[in-house]
């Protein structure tokens, strides 16, 4: 039958070109970020997003996370390494998550995203 010719690769191979086809708006991944950063804006989300030749920062946040954001004490920010490749090189990124309580769940929830390939502090600070 069939079915023994199809192995685990071909089904991986399968489910990440669906998964990049709905998650890529253009081939070129800067192309494919800026495209995304439009779409967020005409969802009424809050970005930021400052590309550079050798350095990029982009963050995102909704509307309803900021509503929650905007009441809130405290707020953690988780900053993890190797995540995501930069859209300008090949270089890994860091991928930072604001995080906060949320009142109505009372239970922690990621409240806002930057990905940027800088090591710097002034990226998270200024």
């Amino acid at each position: 039958p069939l079915s023994v010719l199809v192995n685990a690769s071909d089904v991986q191979n399968a489910i990440l070109a669906k998964l990049s086809k709905s998650s890529r708006k253009a081939y070129i991944d800067k192309e494919s970020v800026l495209l995304w950063f439009d779409e967020l804006r005409k969802r009424e989300y809050h970005v930021l997003q400052h590309v550079y030749s050798i350095s990029f920062v982009i963050a995102w946040v909704s509307p309803w996370q900021k509503l929650i954001l905007q009441r809130q004490e405290d707020i953690c920010i988780d900053s993890t390494h190797k995540t995501c490749k930069s859209f300008l090189n090949d270089e890994d990124c860091y991928l930072f998550t604001i995080v906060a309580k949320n009142s109505s769940t009372n239970k922690e929830c990621p409240m806002g995203f930057m990905i940027t390939n800088s090591e710097t502090s002034e990226t998270v600070c200024g």
